[in-house]
């Protein structure tokens, strides 16, 4: 006891104050476990986003190349599933982008807002084009457009042009949000909304079923009917529409996790 207050006495004159035994013992509070918590959540969310990367690497190059290595693949539905395919890769290395600044500590940055409005427009604008390829394919066969527009050369023409429209479009968009006020903005967003989305969902739900009931009302076709391209383009078509599924919901379902837990 008499060397503790010795003790107390040497810290007050050395530094002007009273030395606290609890204060010294440091404490593991409340900041502590929070700070330790969002940490974790953090390292999940990467290990997540990790094997999102990895499965949809391996689906899209699964798709990508099967499409190069048959020659009945080169058709406008092959084109089309080459543009989402694209702007799959996009988003994936974008969010690898994010896993590799984490865990290495790099200072990288990269304009979100553009890359994912630029994907999702073009995405969006290419199956609407793949719609209105399939509608003309089973119901206009007779047709002037059924010759044109079923062409690769022309689906490859399509896919660039959409890109180049959605990545002008949306660096003016970007623009002008920093100069108008608030209010002005919100209408710009809902003009880009409606006619990227609503306009776009519309086409499609409409073009699909006229397909179906046009389907229902003439004969079924023989599958042996069928040219080479044809069935190879629709089961090609068939299988990415089915792993885009699976990752969509995968992510879904991660993203609610995640936001549950915090």
């Amino acid at each position: 006891m008499v060397y503790k207050n010795v003790f107390n006495d040497y810290i007050q004159a050395e530094l002007g104050e009273e030395y606290n035994e609890e204060a010294a013992v440091p404490s593991f509070s409340h900041q502590h476990v929070f700070t330790f918590s969002a940490e974790l959540d953090s390292t999940v969310q990467k290990i997540v986003d990790l094997s999102i990367v990895i499965a949809a690497v391996s689906m899209n190059t699964v798709i990508f190349v099967s499409t190069f290595m048959r020659k009945s693949l080169y058709t406008s539905v092959g084109c089309y599933i080459l543009s989402l395919i694209l702007s799959n890769f996009v988003n994936i290395l974008d969010l690898l982008r994010n896993i590799v600044v984490y865990w290495c500590n790099l200072k990288f940055k990269t304009d979100h807002d553009y890359i994912n409005q630029v994907t999702f427009r073009s995405t969006v604008c290419t199956v609407t084009l793949l719609t209105v390829d399939r509608y003309i394919a089973f119901c206009c066969k007779e047709t002037v457009w059924h010759k044109i527009l079923l062409k690769a050369s022309t689906a490859a023409k399509g896919v660039v042009i959409i890109w180049s429209f959605c990545s002008i479009t949306t660096i003016m968009e970007l623009h002008l949000y920093d100069h108008y006020v608030k209010h002005t903005g919100i209408i710009l967003s809902v003009f880009t909304t409606t006619m990227y989305l609503i306009t776009t969902t519309s086409i499609i739900t409409l073009l699909i079923v006229i397909i179906i009931v046009q389907l229902k009302e003439n004969k079924p076709i023989p599958k042996s009917m069928w040219r080479t391209e044809q069935s190879d383009s629709l089961r090609l078509l068939e299988n990415s529409l089915w792993q885009w599924e699976i990752m969509i919901s995968f992510s879904s379902m991660m993203d609610n996790i995640m936001y549950a837990s915090n």
